[in-house]
C-alpha cells in the first residue's frame, strides 16, 4: 500500500511539472506570435491594393475618358503614319467603359 501511495504522489508531481512546462511553452509561443511582424508586409500590400481599387471605382468615369482620349490619339497617329497624311482622322476609335 505504501508503494502505491508513493507511485501516485510521484505521478501527480510529474504531471503537475508537465502541465507547468506545457503552459510555459504555450505562453512563449503566444508571445512569439504577438511580437512577429513577418506578415505586416502582406497586410500593407493588401491595404494599398484596396485603396487603389477604391480610387479606380470612384474615378472610373474620368479614367475611362482619359483612356478613350489616349486610344483615339494613338489610332489617329497610327492612321497618319500608315497613310502618310498627318491630318487624317482615325477610322475607328476604341472606347473603354467600366461597369
Amino acid at each position: 500500500m505504501k508503494n502505491i501511495n508513493r507511485l501516485c504522489v510521484s505521478a501527480y508531481v510529474k504531471g503537475q511539472a508537465a502541465i507547468k512546462a506545457a503552459g510555459q511553452k504555450v505562453r512563449d509561443r503566444a508571445r512569439q506570435v504577438v511580437e512577429d511582424e513577418s506578415g505586416m508586409e502582406i497586410i500593407a500590400i493588401i491595404l494599398i491594393l484596396a485603396i487603389v481599387i477604391a480610387l479606380i471605382v470612384i474615378f472610373r468615369k474620368q479614367l475611362a475618358d482619359i483612356i478613350n482620349k489616349i486610344f483615339g490619339k494613338v489610332a489617329g497617329d497610327t492612321n497618319a503614319a500608315l497613310t502618310g497624311d498627318e491630318t487624317s482622322a482615325p477610322d475607328t476609335v476604341t472606347t473603354v467603359t467600366f461597369k
